[in-house]
């Protein structure tokens, strides 16, 4: 008997400890351009729907090999869960772009886009543990997503 307690304590714990993480499964972003206005848009989405959700956005890059992090403005349209933003960092250098969504903390959903030397989005990574630096320092790296 006290096995069979013992074993449901430990799954209850274990339940609770991913059920934040199941129920944040859904949420991630988008990101794409420059689109012919030369604007990026942000996309936003919890379990496959588009959804307001707060996001922060740098511009990571490497310019004559000194790292810099550029805050990138945001800018609500009416459309629900897209953003839109200009390029706010310099043409020089290797650049990524970070986001996440939601407050800040440990276990806020990360995406990182890597763009290519004019600035276009190539691909995407959605990291669910950390800030997402260590990867952005690998797509600066030449290493990729």
């Amino acid at each position: 008997m006290k096995n069979i307690v013992r074993r449901l304590a430990i799954a209850a714990v274990l339940v609770a400890a991913v059920a934040p993480a199941a129920l944040a499964g859904g949420t991630h972003v988008q990101v794409t351009g420059p689109h012919k206005d030369g604007q990026y848009a942000v996309h936003t989405f919890q379990c496959s729907n588009p959804a307001a959700v707060r996001v922060t956005a740098w511009a990571e890059g490497i310019v004559d090999g000194k790292r810099q992090t550029v805050p990138v403005k945001l800018l609500r349209t009416k459309e629900k869960g897209v953003y839109r933003f200009t390029r706010s960092w310099p043409e020089s250098g290797t650049w990524a772009l970070r986001m996440t969504v939601g407050n800040a903390g440990p276990h806020v959903p990360v995406t990182l886009a890597s763009l290519d030397a004019k600035g276009t989005v190539k691909d995407s990574q959605l990291v669910w543990e950390g800030d997402g630096m260590k990867e952005c320092v690998a797509i600066l790296n030449g290493k990729g997503i």
